[in-house]
């Protein structure tokens, strides 16, 4: 029964742990765990963006011109680079080109 009830959370992305963990120094390990996996489902949900598909609306739009090359340079430079900003309130951005 117990693998049964550990194959069905599992399928389900959801974590688990074994009655032992509870009587262990696991707990920190467990709890800490459990709230990633959370926070990851929270922004796989909330975040869905193609980088690709994003700049190359933006040429669009703007309609500058890039060779390929300076495409390439561009992307490396500026959208690999892009970095997580939290402000003192926790709202969170997304900021490029700073």
């Amino acid at each position: 029964m117990g693998r049964i009830s550990k194959n069905a959370l599992e399928s389900q992305g959801h974590p688990y742990c074994f009655i032992d963990d509870f009587c262990t120094g696991a707990t920190y390990t467990i709890k800490t765990k459990t709230l990633l996996s959370e926070l990851q489902n929270r922004l796989d949900e909330a975040v869905n963006i193609n980088v690709n598909t994003m700049l190359d609306e933006a040429f669009r739009s703007t309609w500058v011109q890039m060779s390929d090359k300076e495409k390439a340079n561009f992307y490396d430079r500026h959208i690999k680079t892009m970095r997580l900003k939290i402000s003192a309130d926790g709202q969170l951005r997304i900021v490029v080109g700073e």
